[in-house]
């Protein structure tokens, strides 16, 4: 008993040390940053960033969610925990709302299934607020136990973050059925982080679009050398051009009389045959006389 009395002792001196130690340091820093303002004074006001972040949070939660923020929850993690957050009776208005049939056959397939996502979503939701009233409630019942408390609100944060996660793919799916469809598969494959389609997304896209050309150069370029290569087989014939002359095989009748003469075939080449010889000129000694 005495050991562990001494102990505690000297943990407790320990730790009112470091207390003071602390308080000491943030003074020192407080001294720094005031006078240093002084100096940029003449400087005008310092740029305030654009989002305001706070503090940071233990690694370990931060590590997963972000995991879950970026890939969403599987579905066999996420269906235990649908199924072991029950709807309070006294609450049923954490149920997503039903669409009226009435409505669902009123309104184009498109939007009925866009609503059908959205009903989902609030489910989750309604599943995440069911946890932490669990919460609230051993609050309220004086519990103490870390592990007790910390299951509940450690599955009402990853089922949230899962929400978080769907209406980023919601956004994704709405802007990308209204971009050029040669481009939906290099959007599809970013992921997001600061920005909906990633920060390289300019650089991603130039080289979709070098890739396209290069696949386009190349078919013409096939296509160029299949038409040479038919020409080269099957060249072009000139107009005129006759083929060769069939011949045709005699009729029976021919054949029994025989062919007439001075008749010829088709399989014959005709030949024109040389001009007459120009007239001679009559001489003048040379007379017909009539007997």
């Amino acid at each position: 008993m005495g050991n562990k009395r001494k102990r505690e002792e000297e943990e407790a001196r320990i730790t009112k040390k470091i207390k003071k130690l602390e308080r000491k340091l943030q003074r020192r820093k407080r001294i720094i940053s005031s006078s240093s303002d002084d100096g940029a004074q003449p400087l005008g006001e310092a740029p305030q960033p654009d989002l305001a972040l706070g503090k940071d949070i233990h690694k370990h939660i931060a590590s997963r969610w972000q995991d879950i923020l970026l890939k969403g929850l599987s579905k066999e993690t996420k269906e235990p925990i649908m199924k072991k957050y029950l709807i309070p009776a006294n609450c049923k208005l954490l149920i997503a709302p039903l669409l009226n049939p009435e409505a669902k056959t009123a309104v184009p397939d498109v939007l009925a299934k866009r609503d059908t996502t959205i009903m989902q979503k609030q489910n989750q939701i309604g599943v995440a607020l069911a946890a932490l009233s669990q919460v609230t409630e051993l609050i309220l019942q004086n519990e103490t136990s870390k592990q007790v408390l910390l299951q509940p609100l450690s599955d009402a944060c990853r089922i949230l973050c899962d929400s978080h996660n769907i209406e980023t793919k919601t956004r994704r799916s709405i802007l990308m059925s209204s971009i050029n469809t040669s481009l939906r598969d290099t959007l599809a494959s970013t992921d997001r982080d600061k920005y909906l389609f990633g920060e390289d997304l300019a650089e991603k896209l130039k080289a979709a679009k070098t890739v396209q050309k290069t696949g386009e150069s190349l078919l013409k370029t096939n296509a160029s050398s299949s038409k040479n290569s038919n020409a080269k087989g099957n060249p072009k014939r000139n107009l005129n051009f006759r083929g060769p002359i069939q011949r045709r095989p005699p009729n029976r009748a021919e054949s029994s009389r025989g062919r007439p003469p001075g008749r010829q075939t088709r399989g014959t080449t005709y030949s024109r045959p040389p001009p007459p010889p120009p007239p001679r000129a009559s001489s003048p000694s040379k007379r017909n006389y009539r007997r």
